[in-house]
Protein backbone atom coordinates (compact mmCIF):
# COMPACT_ATOMS: atom_id res chain seq x y z
CA UNK A 1 0.00 0.00 0.00
CA UNK A 2 1.46 3.72 -1.07
CA UNK A 3 2.44 5.93 1.94
CA UNK A 4 -0.65 7.81 1.39
CA UNK A 5 -3.49 5.49 1.26
CA UNK A 6 -3.43 5.13 5.13
CA UNK A 7 -3.56 9.00 5.73
CA UNK A 8 -6.44 9.22 2.78
CA UNK A 9 -8.23 6.36 4.07
CA UNK A 10 -8.60 8.17 7.70
CA UNK A 11 -10.39 11.32 5.84
CA UNK A 12 -12.59 8.67 4.00
CA UNK A 13 -13.42 7.69 7.11
CA UNK A 14 -14.25 10.79 8.84
CA UNK A 15 -16.15 12.35 6.09
CA UNK A 16 -18.24 9.42 6.10
CA UNK A 17 -19.17 9.14 9.91
CA UNK A 18 -19.62 13.02 9.14
CA UNK A 19 -22.12 12.40 6.19
CA UNK A 20 -23.85 9.82 8.39
CA UNK A 21 -24.28 11.82 11.36
CA UNK A 22 -25.79 14.75 9.22
CA UNK A 23 -27.89 11.79 7.44
CA UNK A 24 -28.84 10.95 11.26
CA UNK A 25 -29.67 14.48 12.30
CA UNK A 26 -32.27 15.37 9.32
CA UNK A 27 -35.62 14.13 8.66
CA UNK A 28 -36.62 11.46 6.79
CA UNK A 29 -36.62 9.83 4.28
CA UNK A 30 -32.95 10.41 2.60
CA UNK A 31 -34.38 10.41 -0.55
CA UNK A 32 -37.91 11.13 -1.69
CA UNK A 33 -39.59 8.28 -3.92
CA UNK A 34 -40.84 9.71 -7.28
CA UNK A 35 -42.83 7.71 -9.18
CA UNK A 36 -42.84 7.79 -13.06
CA UNK A 37 -44.76 5.24 -15.64
CA UNK A 38 -43.22 2.14 -17.06
CA UNK A 39 -40.90 2.56 -19.76
CA UNK A 40 -42.24 2.06 -22.85
CA UNK A 41 -39.59 -0.74 -23.89
CA UNK A 42 -39.34 -4.54 -23.59
CA UNK A 43 -37.38 -7.72 -23.05
CA UNK A 44 -36.32 -7.35 -26.92
CA UNK A 45 -34.75 -4.19 -26.22
CA UNK A 46 -32.66 -6.04 -23.43
CA UNK A 47 -31.57 -8.23 -25.72
CA UNK A 48 -30.75 -5.41 -27.93
CA UNK A 49 -28.69 -3.98 -25.39
CA UNK A 50 -26.49 -6.83 -24.90
CA UNK A 51 -25.60 -7.52 -28.41
CA UNK A 52 -24.88 -3.91 -28.68
CA UNK A 53 -22.41 -4.32 -25.80
CA UNK A 54 -20.59 -7.43 -27.61
CA UNK A 55 -20.69 -5.47 -30.92
CA UNK A 56 -18.95 -2.83 -29.05
CA UNK A 57 -16.47 -5.09 -27.53
CA UNK A 58 -15.80 -6.90 -30.66
CA UNK A 59 -15.24 -4.32 -33.09
CA UNK A 60 -12.93 -2.12 -30.73
CA UNK A 61 -10.27 -4.22 -31.33
CA UNK A 62 -10.24 -4.01 -35.30
CA UNK A 63 -11.05 -0.09 -35.60
CA UNK A 64 -8.35 -0.07 -33.09
CA UNK A 65 -5.88 -2.18 -36.01
CA UNK A 66 -6.81 -0.21 -38.16
CA UNK A 67 -6.12 3.23 -36.83
CA UNK A 68 -2.88 1.70 -35.67
CA UNK A 69 -2.06 -0.20 -38.85
CA UNK A 70 -1.67 -3.43 -37.45
CA UNK A 71 -1.85 -5.23 -34.20
CA UNK A 72 -0.58 -5.65 -31.08
CA UNK A 73 2.11 -7.90 -30.14
CA UNK A 74 0.15 -10.92 -28.33
CA UNK A 75 0.94 -10.88 -24.30
CA UNK A 76 2.76 -13.41 -22.62
CA UNK A 77 1.30 -16.19 -20.89
CA UNK A 78 -0.64 -14.71 -17.97
CA UNK A 79 -0.43 -11.57 -18.31
CA UNK A 80 -3.83 -9.13 -19.27
CA UNK A 81 -4.05 -8.41 -23.21
CA UNK A 82 -2.18 -5.41 -23.96
CA UNK A 83 -3.54 -2.30 -23.98
CA UNK A 84 -2.49 1.00 -25.86
CA UNK A 85 -4.03 5.11 -26.20
CA UNK A 86 -5.77 3.50 -30.12
CA UNK A 87 -7.14 0.49 -27.96
CA UNK A 88 -8.25 3.03 -26.03
CA UNK A 89 -9.64 5.58 -28.21
CA UNK A 90 -11.02 2.75 -30.03
CA UNK A 91 -13.26 1.21 -27.02
CA UNK A 92 -14.64 4.38 -25.87
CA UNK A 93 -16.31 5.49 -29.73
CA UNK A 94 -17.63 2.17 -30.06
CA UNK A 95 -19.28 1.75 -26.50
CA UNK A 96 -20.60 5.74 -27.60
CA UNK A 97 -21.93 4.16 -30.57
CA UNK A 98 -23.48 1.74 -29.08
CA UNK A 99 -25.37 3.89 -26.24
CA UNK A 100 -26.23 6.35 -29.67
CA UNK A 101 -27.57 3.53 -31.32
CA UNK A 102 -29.87 2.26 -28.40
CA UNK A 103 -31.13 5.64 -27.53
CA UNK A 104 -32.00 6.19 -31.06
CA UNK A 105 -33.81 2.73 -31.08
CA UNK A 106 -36.14 3.48 -27.70
CA UNK A 107 -37.25 7.32 -29.22
CA UNK A 108 -38.01 6.18 -32.87
CA UNK A 109 -39.40 3.07 -32.03
CA UNK A 110 -40.45 2.94 -28.42
CA UNK A 111 -41.21 6.46 -28.35
CA UNK A 112 -39.50 7.02 -25.19
CA UNK A 113 -39.40 10.63 -23.64
CA UNK A 114 -37.20 12.51 -22.02
CA UNK A 115 -38.22 11.18 -18.92
CA UNK A 116 -38.07 7.50 -19.74
CA UNK A 117 -34.52 8.03 -20.45
CA UNK A 118 -34.07 9.63 -17.06
CA UNK A 119 -33.54 13.42 -18.37
CA UNK A 120 -35.39 15.86 -16.62
CA UNK A 121 -33.71 19.97 -16.30
CA UNK A 122 -36.23 20.96 -14.21
CA UNK A 123 -34.65 19.55 -10.57
CA UNK A 124 -30.83 19.70 -12.22
CA UNK A 125 -29.47 22.01 -8.97
CA UNK A 126 -31.22 19.66 -6.60
CA UNK A 127 -30.07 16.63 -8.19
CA UNK A 128 -26.27 17.92 -8.34
CA UNK A 129 -26.49 18.28 -4.54
CA UNK A 130 -27.94 14.90 -4.44
CA UNK A 131 -24.98 13.25 -5.98
CA UNK A 132 -22.53 15.35 -4.38
CA UNK A 133 -24.25 14.51 -0.97
CA UNK A 134 -24.18 10.34 -2.25
CA UNK A 135 -20.73 10.96 -3.12
CA UNK A 136 -19.73 11.74 0.05
CA UNK A 137 -21.66 8.98 1.76
CA UNK A 138 -21.36 5.92 -0.57
CA UNK A 139 -17.26 6.54 -2.06
CA UNK A 140 -15.60 6.10 1.22
CA UNK A 141 -16.70 2.78 2.04
CA UNK A 142 -16.36 1.87 -1.59
CA UNK A 143 -12.86 2.62 -1.17
CA UNK A 144 -12.39 1.11 2.01
CA UNK A 145 -13.43 -2.22 0.71
CA UNK A 146 -11.35 -1.53 -2.21
CA UNK A 147 -8.05 -1.23 0.05
CA UNK A 148 -8.52 -4.25 2.27
CA UNK A 149 -9.42 -6.62 -0.50
CA UNK A 150 -6.51 -5.32 -2.73
CA UNK A 151 -3.96 -6.38 0.24
CA UNK A 152 -4.41 -9.59 -0.99
CA UNK A 153 -5.46 -9.58 -4.35
CA UNK A 154 -4.14 -6.77 -6.42
CA UNK A 155 -6.03 -5.11 -8.76
CA UNK A 156 -5.63 -5.94 -12.70
CA UNK A 157 -6.79 -3.22 -14.68
CA UNK A 158 -5.46 -2.72 -18.36
CA UNK A 159 -6.29 0.80 -18.31
CA UNK A 160 -3.41 1.01 -14.93
CA UNK A 161 -1.24 -1.33 -16.71
CA UNK A 162 -0.94 1.08 -20.17
CA UNK A 163 -0.53 4.32 -17.36
CA UNK A 164 1.93 2.02 -15.68
CA UNK A 165 3.71 0.98 -19.18
CA UNK A 166 3.40 4.50 -20.96
CA UNK A 167 2.05 7.87 -18.64
CA UNK A 168 2.21 10.30 -21.45
CA UNK A 169 -0.05 12.80 -21.79
CA UNK A 170 -2.27 11.59 -24.76
CA UNK A 171 -3.05 8.57 -22.72
CA UNK A 172 -3.80 10.66 -19.86
CA UNK A 173 -6.03 12.30 -21.43
CA UNK A 174 -7.51 9.39 -23.58
CA UNK A 175 -8.14 7.72 -19.50
CA UNK A 176 -9.69 10.78 -17.98
CA UNK A 177 -12.01 10.69 -21.09
CA UNK A 178 -12.84 7.07 -20.98
CA UNK A 179 -12.96 6.86 -17.33
CA UNK A 180 -14.90 9.76 -16.34
CA UNK A 181 -17.17 10.35 -19.01
CA UNK A 182 -17.40 7.47 -21.34
CA UNK A 183 -17.69 4.61 -18.89
CA UNK A 184 -20.33 6.54 -16.37
CA UNK A 185 -22.25 7.67 -19.59
CA UNK A 186 -22.51 4.51 -21.10
CA UNK A 187 -22.73 1.93 -17.79
CA UNK A 188 -25.48 4.73 -16.23
CA UNK A 189 -27.39 4.61 -19.48
CA UNK A 190 -27.54 0.65 -19.57
CA UNK A 191 -27.50 -0.42 -16.27
CA UNK A 192 -29.43 1.82 -14.38
CA UNK A 193 -31.84 3.24 -17.04
CA UNK A 194 -32.61 0.72 -19.67
CA UNK A 195 -31.93 -2.30 -17.23
CA UNK A 196 -33.33 -1.82 -14.52
CA UNK A 197 -36.00 0.90 -15.65
CA UNK A 198 -37.01 -2.64 -17.66
CA UNK A 199 -36.49 -4.92 -14.27
CA UNK A 200 -38.95 -2.54 -12.47
CA UNK A 201 -41.77 -2.49 -14.53
CA UNK A 202 -41.25 -6.37 -14.73
CA UNK A 203 -41.15 -6.85 -10.75
CA UNK A 204 -41.81 -4.39 -8.85
CA UNK A 205 -45.23 -2.98 -7.46
CA UNK A 206 -47.41 -0.84 -9.56
CA UNK A 207 -47.45 2.63 -10.69
CA UNK A 208 -47.18 5.22 -8.57
CA UNK A 209 -46.06 3.29 -5.17
CA UNK A 210 -43.03 3.21 -3.48
CA UNK A 211 -41.22 -0.70 -3.85
CA UNK A 212 -41.45 -2.73 -0.89
CA UNK A 213 -39.66 -5.39 0.32
CA UNK A 214 -37.24 -7.60 -1.39
CA UNK A 215 -39.81 -7.67 -4.61
CA UNK A 216 -38.55 -4.06 -4.85
CA UNK A 217 -34.83 -4.49 -4.35
CA UNK A 218 -35.00 -7.01 -6.74
CA UNK A 219 -33.94 -4.88 -9.89
CA UNK A 220 -31.43 -2.91 -7.72
CA UNK A 221 -29.62 -5.92 -7.42
CA UNK A 222 -30.11 -7.76 -10.52
CA UNK A 223 -28.31 -4.70 -12.25
CA UNK A 224 -26.20 -4.56 -10.27
CA UNK A 225 -25.16 -8.14 -10.18
CA UNK A 226 -24.33 -7.74 -13.83
CA UNK A 227 -22.76 -4.59 -14.19
CA UNK A 228 -20.62 -6.33 -11.70
CA UNK A 229 -19.93 -9.24 -13.36
CA UNK A 230 -19.09 -6.95 -16.29
CA UNK A 231 -15.71 -6.41 -14.41
CA UNK A 232 -14.79 -9.84 -14.12
CA UNK A 233 -10.95 -9.97 -14.72
CA UNK A 234 -9.86 -6.85 -13.01
CA UNK A 235 -9.01 -8.72 -9.76
CA UNK A 236 -11.44 -7.99 -6.56
CA UNK A 237 -12.82 -5.44 -8.40
CA UNK A 238 -16.44 -6.63 -8.87
CA UNK A 239 -16.87 -6.48 -4.90
CA UNK A 240 -16.38 -2.66 -4.33
CA UNK A 241 -18.17 -2.12 -7.57
CA UNK A 242 -21.34 -4.52 -6.41
CA UNK A 243 -21.58 -2.34 -3.60
CA UNK A 244 -21.52 1.01 -5.62
CA UNK A 245 -23.98 -0.43 -7.81
CA UNK A 246 -26.79 -1.27 -5.06
CA UNK A 247 -26.23 2.01 -4.04
CA UNK A 248 -26.34 3.89 -7.41
CA UNK A 249 -29.23 1.33 -8.04
CA UNK A 250 -31.22 2.96 -5.17
CA UNK A 251 -30.35 6.57 -5.83
CA UNK A 252 -31.81 6.06 -9.72
CA UNK A 253 -34.75 4.37 -8.17
CA UNK A 254 -35.86 6.93 -5.72
CA UNK A 255 -35.37 9.79 -8.28
CA UNK A 256 -35.97 7.56 -11.86
CA UNK A 257 -33.66 10.76 -12.96
CA UNK A 258 -29.99 10.03 -14.64
CA UNK A 259 -27.97 12.67 -13.73
CA UNK A 260 -28.15 12.22 -9.55
CA UNK A 261 -26.21 8.29 -10.26
CA UNK A 262 -24.50 9.63 -13.29
CA UNK A 263 -22.74 12.23 -11.01
CA UNK A 264 -21.58 9.91 -8.11
CA UNK A 265 -19.83 7.48 -10.92
CA UNK A 266 -18.19 10.38 -12.51
CA UNK A 267 -16.72 11.90 -9.08
CA UNK A 268 -15.82 8.18 -8.27
CA UNK A 269 -14.09 7.61 -11.14
CA UNK A 270 -12.32 10.67 -10.96
CA UNK A 271 -11.16 10.38 -7.52
CA UNK A 272 -9.74 6.86 -8.46
CA UNK A 273 -7.86 8.32 -11.45
CA UNK A 274 -5.90 10.85 -8.73
CA UNK A 275 -5.31 8.13 -6.42
CA UNK A 276 -3.78 6.16 -9.32
CA UNK A 277 -1.72 8.92 -10.37
CA UNK A 278 -0.60 10.02 -6.90
CA UNK A 279 0.54 6.23 -6.44
CA UNK A 280 2.46 6.12 -9.68
CA UNK A 281 4.35 9.91 -9.15
CA UNK A 282 5.05 8.32 -5.96
CA UNK A 283 6.55 5.23 -7.21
Amino acid sequence: MPWFAWPLLALLLCVWLAGWVAVALRPPPLVAYEPRRPVPWNVGELLLMFLLLVAALAAAGPLANFLRGGPLPPPAEGELPALDGYSLGAFSACQLLAAGLLAAWLVLVRRAGMKDLGLSLRPAVEDVLRGLSAFVLIAPPVYVVQLVLTQWFPSEHPLLELLKREPTPGNWALAIFTAVVVAPLVEEFFYRVVLQGWLEKSLSNSEGSPPTGFRGWLPILISAGLFAAMHLGHGPDPIPLALLAIALGWLYRQTHRLLPSLLVHLMLNATSLFIMYLELASN
